[in-house]
């Protein structure tokens, strides 16, 4: 029997635990991931390289207890890590190998999740000597920042097996940061982001949705918060290019503007929800991940929140302007982000059920692809769980180190209409290459350009 030592849940993880008795696996939950390697592999050593990542890791050997009150507490398991399941798929078309994968998106951890392995690694055999790895990690443990830092390590870990030089340094355990963020709600911080929030939203949000006005899946607010069920939100995934050219040219104006790339990926985003759905006064959820130092990221602690950031843009508006006051937006809302709860703030000042009436789209920017060897080479994609909890969410981000961004369309298949994706896809690129080369346009007409 393994000696354990308890720790409390940190407020975001609690909320997790609370999810699970309510949800059906499902992306605020799971994180599945898959990698296609393009190079030759080394099976048994990827295999090793697989078991010490998991180790050296300590995030990935956190557990969830519960005890006979039901009260849950985590702990790092000394035990080593779950054997890989090797599946030998070479008889298989891929067409067969696709439908097995999108068949393990509604897999549980054994057990109810307590007490066991919260990450799962599938290696499958393929013709021609190809390998995928399946990787899905419960977000109780890592959010998307550290599934990647976890493929990282794993490309490390490979490369230094391969060349026989020294394994990367091990992660760091958690438990001081968690204790820093269960102080926090104790404090007067707690208490002033809360207030923050609440005058963000004083006044009545507006509902938007990609697939505007004139669409039957155009529910409004409060009668949207009704219908939301696991029929509805069923969630799918396609992947449209960014083409790298693009990507570059966006950083390149960034650059000389002093702001986030991401500011441009957002500006695109909130003026097509606006233009379609008639209103200047939008949401977008967008993650703010706590991760201010190295600990933090070294811990690769679960902190991502998706906070609901309400911008009002007058088409009137420079474009120019407009990016710069979304970067000032964008600060605040990160120096607020750690009040847990932000998202459901509009819906308990207007009556709204369950808060999410009023946030149909969440966009993530993650462009970073930072593989430091060549001994792995692989084409990197996040899968959809099987539920998605709003009716529509992007996720722009690289599947490999050739420069090219990819924006994941993770949709409920009940709202969404794959075809508003489609459009707004198009539309994306342009409103970035324009928005880019003519800061000095207002907001208006890089819209009416690029529509």
């Amino acid at each position: 029997m393994e000696e354990r030592k308890y720790y409390p849940l940190t407020r975001e993880q609690q909320g997790l635990v609370t999810l699970e008795a309510f949800l059906p696996p499902c992306q605020m939950l799971h994180l599945p991931a898959r990698l296609d390697f393009e190079s030759e592999v080394d099976e048994s050593m990827l295999l090793e390289a697989i078991r010490l990542t998991g180790m050296r890791l300590p995030y990935c050997r956190i557990r969830i207890h519960e005890d006979e009150e039901g009260n849950a507490f985590q702990y790092i398991s000394e035990l080593e890590p779950d054997q890989v399941e090797v599946l030998d798929l070479q008889n298989r078309s891929q067409e067969e190998v696709e439908e097995l994968i999108r068949s393990w998106r509604p897999e549980l951890f054994p057990n109810g999740n307590r007490d066991v392995q919260l990450y799962r690694f599938k290696l499958l055999r393929l013709a021609e000597g190809k390998y995928t790895l399946y990787f899905v990690a419960h977000h109780f443990i890592m959010d998307a920042y550290a599934v990647m830092f976890t493929i990282r390590y794993l490309d490390r870990v490979y490369s230094a097996l391969r060349n026989k030089t020294e394994l990367p340094p091990e992660g760091i355990e958690p438990w001081k940061l968690i204790e820093d963020e269960n102080a926090y709600y104790n404090s007067r911080h707690h208490d002033a982001d809360g207030a923050w929030w609440r005058d963000v939203y004083a006044t009545e949000p507006v509902f938007t949705s990609i697939n505007g006005k004139g669409s039957p899946e155009f529910v409004e607010g409060k009668a949207y918060g009704r219908m939301q069920n696991p029929e509805q939100f069923g969630a799918d995934v396609f992947y449209r290019r960014i083409p790298a050219e693009l990507v570059k040219t966006v950083e390149k104006a960034a650059k000389e503007a002093h702001i986030s790339p991401q500011n441009y990926y957002y500006l695109s985003l909130r003026s097509y929800l606006g233009r379609v759905s008639g209103t200047e006064d939008v949401i977008v959820g967008t993650p703010i991940a706590l991760r201010s130092t190295l600990a933090r990221k070294q811990s690769g602690l679960s902190v991502a929140i998706m906070s609901p950031v309400r911008s009002i843009v007058p088409e009137s508006k420079k474009a120019s302007e407009a990016l710069q006051e979304l970067a000032v937006l964008q600060q605040d809302v990160y120096r607020h982000a750690r009040y847990v709860g932000s998202e459901n703030i509009a819906g308990e000042l207007h009556d709204t059920p369950m808060g999410m009436g009023y946030l149909t789209t969440w966009l993530t920017y993650q462009p970073f692809f930072d593989m430091e060897n060549s001994d792995l080479k692989f084409v990197a994609r996040t899968l959809s769980s099987g539920l998605v909890p709003v009716p529509l969410y992007v996720l722009v981000q690289p599947h490999d180190a050739s420069g090219d961004l990819w924006a994941s369309y993770v949709h409920a298949v009940g709202y969404t209409k794959p075809e508003s994706c489609e459009r707004y896809h198009a539309f994306m690129l342009k409103f970035l290459e324009k928005c880019a080369a003519y800061p000095e346009k207002t907001v208006g007409q890089l819209i009416d350009e690029c529509l």
